[in-house]
């Protein structure tokens, strides 16, 4: 007897226990460990909060956004798409929208994950969201916004990171090379000296005995070429293959202009040779960039399939190697 009402008087206190902790779970979020993360913004019956995962991250990481919406269900709601807010950022895959309906809510959560390429202060722009619910004059309609967010982008300047090697894609098996590939090759690169010298010398003659402004930073224009190649694949979904042999394109022109070597018009093969026999900086980054370019050229020529990890591992190399050579001193 005196058992039995011990365990009466005991399972509510348990019911307690275990409903506080049911509570406890439901109100916990995957948002908790962010470092930024405003107050939810209301107005009429709509309220949304905008979290950034991190207030700074290096060039090299990537920065993770949530929006969460919560709407009486039955409400009609618009929100625009990270292209739309985001158009400066490349959206690269995390995990998939949630939507559940409980209690006569409606609670909207959209994952976003994003890279960059420069580095320096950033700004999320506010997401507008608007809502409509009822017809005639039971019509209501309205929009909120969320708060701007900042954050920064640091540039590497730890030396454990910038002597990390580098770690192109390799694991696509190298067959041998068509011998027409490399007469084509070099023939279009004879074209191209010729019409080059054409065009300099036309352009030369034309120019005014001042001297002409100093070119842009070797770095800013391998940026501009990596962002207008981004917003291109989005806008004409570019497949993988082509994307890897134009980021090919920029690595070669990159090197060209940063270190004065003929990288673009050589073959992959003279290009490696002329760095086997130098002594400058690009000497200890020679074992990595063939891997690097016989990868692209695989892609290129030999009609070999890409998987979307090694186009992003492609895609990640570049920037590394960018990163790590925009301040080095010398030519090959």
């Amino acid at each position: 007897m005196k058992m039995k009402i011990f365990t009466l008087s005991f399972l509510p206190l348990l019911l307690c226990l275990i409903a506080g902790c049911s509570d406890s779970d439901y109100s916990s979020s995957e948002t908790d460990s962010f470092e930024l993360t405003p107050d939810a913004v209301n107005k009429g019956p709509i309220k949304a909060k905008v979290s950034l995962a991190n207030k700074s991250i290096s060039i090299l990481e990537k920065q993770r956004l949530v929006l969460e919406i919560e709407a009486p269900i039955g409400i009609q709601l618009n929100y625009p798409s990270l292209e739309e807010r985001l158009e400066d950022f490349r959206q690269v895959p995390w995990r998939s929208d949630e939507i559940e309906e409980a209690n006569n809510l409606q609670q909207i959560k959209k994952y976003f994950a994003f890279e960059l390429f420069e580095s320096g202060e950033q700004i999320v722009p506010p997401f507008e969201i608007k809502y409509t619910s009822g017809s005639g004059e039971n019509r209501l309609e309205g929009s909120l916004k969320t708060p701007m967010l900042k954050f920064h982008i640091t540039a590497i300047d730890d030396p454990s990171l910038l002597n990390t090697p580098l770690e192109p894609p390799t694991d696509i098996m190298r067959p041998k090379p068509p011998p027409y590939l490399k007469i084509i090759a070099l023939s279009l690169g004879g074209i191209l000296i010729v019409i080059l010298a054409i065009f300099l010398l036309d352009y030369y003659q034309k120019q005014k005995t001042a001297p002409p402004p100093p070119p842009p930073p070797a770095h800013h224009l391998a940026y501009a070429e990596i962002k207008a190649l981004v917003k291109k694949r989005e806008e004409d979904n570019m497949d993988g293959e082509t994307f890897v042999a134009e980021i090919s394109n920029i690595l070669r022109r990159y090197i060209e202009r940063r270190f004065q070597v003929r990288a673009y018009e050589q073959t992959t093969e003279e290009f490696l040779h002329q760095l086997l026999s130098s002594k400058g900086a690009l000497t200890n980054f020679r074992d990595v960039l063939q891997q690097f370019l016989e990868f692209t050229d695989l892609v290129k020529f030999a009609a070999q399939n890409v998987k979307e990890e090694d186009v992003q591992q492609g895609f990640d190399f570049l920037k590394d190697f960018i990163e790590k050579t925009k301040l080095m001193g010398g030519a090959t």
